[in-house]
Parts: C-alpha cells; structure tokens; sequence
C-alpha cells in the first residue's frame, strides 16, 4: 500500500509540473535538457549481502550502469524528469564457492553463474535550486517511481563427491518478474555553455521483484525439478556522471 502511495504522490507532483506549461512556457525558467549518464551502481542491503546466515542475499557485486533522462523546468524552481536506466550486476561466484566448500569439505565444487539484470523506466518530480548568482552551478533534486524490468540470475553449480566417482549438477533457471520501483537522488550540475551541462549525480534506487525460482537437479539419479517463487529486494546506491543537451 505504501508503495502506491509513493506512487500516486509522485504522479501527482509531475502533474502539477505540466500544469504549469501553459503559464511558463515563455519563461525564461522554460527549457530541456536530455542527459546521457554512465557510472557506479553498488548493490545494497540484502541485494548487496554475500553473509550465508541471509537468507535473502542476493550475492550481487558492484557494476557499470547506463542511463538516459530528460527533465523540463516549468517554473523557476519545479518541473519533471523521465528516466530509463540498466545495469547488470555479477553474482557474486567466488564468496558463493567458498560457503559451499566450506559446508561440503568432502566434495570438489564449481560455480558459474551469470548476472542479475535490472532495467527500469521511471517519471517524477524534478527541483532545481541554483548555488551561484550566475546559475551555472545548480543542485538538482529527483523523486521518481515507474516499472522495474529485472531478470535473475543463471547458477550453475558442479559438484563431485572426492573419495569416489559421484558427480552432480544443480542449475537455478533465470527469471523474469515486472516490479514497483522508485529512485531518490541528488546531482550538482554545471552549465558549460547554453546548450551542454555536466552533472554529478547519487542516487537511491528501490524495487522488489517476485521471480518464478526453477531449480533443476542432476547427477546418478533421474533429473528432477522444483518450483519455489521468491522475492528479492534490489536495492542501488548510484553514482552517475551525465552529459546534457540543453533546448528552449
């Protein structure tokens, strides 16, 4: 429920900021930047955890993520943003070989895995408050929600008993799930000239996806399957630096 909330707040706010186009449009506030981003995107919490006691940890490790945004002022201080952004994080194999082996000593242990996937398209409230009497310099304000696009990640994991010949393969099958997201963030931007920008941007970025958990096991006995669905908190710290293309 919190989470539509958030959402209906947010909408409400990129309302109000169109409503003012019809009185602003002429303004000199008026105008649009789209911005191109590229940086750090550090997993967080459980998404970020490789402890084995959690029992939602997602293993994930640090990436390079890439975005695109366009925001729009429609008064002197308020307007919008959208936003889509993807990133791919490894999972994290070596931690995960190493609890393995550690709990099965009797058994040779190979992990490989691919990574978790997480595109998202967002909307939202964009404030801008100037920090030089010439306005070059700005601190830029985003709150935003939208869909969240997440696949998880491939695990396959070998193992083979060492006294003997017993050898076995389990494979966790990815998944594709749709979620709620939303993004808080903060960026400093610099007008180079009329029509580029610089920015240096943070932000918090949150989504909770329910994946379809197929596992398949084989080894000396016929393969077999489970199912077993499961949430997984995505959660970013995110460190961008963009390049903008200013417009009337």
């Amino acid at each position: 429920m919190k989470r539509f909330s958030f959402l209906l707040f947010v909408l409400l706010i990129s309302t109000f900021c169109f409503s003012q186009t019809k009185q602003v449009s002429n303004s000199k506030f008026g105008g649009g930047c789209f911005s191109f981003f590229s940086g750090y995107g550090k997993p967080v919490s459980d998404f970020g955890s490789s402890d084995p006691k959690n029992r939602n940890a997602g293993w994930a490790k640090p990436a390079i993520n890439f975005e695109a945004s366009y925001t729009r002022r429609f008064s002197k201080y308020i307007g919008f943003s959208l936003m889509a952004r993807s990133i791919s994080n490894p999972f994290n194999t070596r931690d995960y070989e190493s609890y393995l082996r550690a709990y099965n000593p009797d058994f040779t242990i190979n992990v490989t895995s691919q990574s978790w996937k997480l595109k998202t398209a967002m909307i939202g409230a964009y404030f801008s408050f100037p920090l030089a009497k010439t306005k070059k310099i700005t601190l830029d304000i985003k709150c935003m929600s939208g869909v969240a696009f997440a696949t998880s990640m491939d695990i396959v994991v070998v193992y083979k008993y060492n006294p003997g010949t017993y050898q076995g393969r389990q494979e966790l099958l990815p998944s594709s799930a749709k979620a709620f997201a939303y993004l808080l963030g903060a960026g400093i931007k610099y007008d180079v000239s009329e029509i580029i920008a610089i920015t240096l941007q943070a932000d918090f970025t949150s989504t909770i996806p329910e994946f379809e958990d197929k596992e398949v096991y084989s080894g000396t006995i016929r393969p077999y399957y489970t199912f077993n669905p499961f949430k997984q908190s995505m959660q970013l710290l995110n460190f961008n630096l963009g390049l903008g293309f200013k417009f009337d």
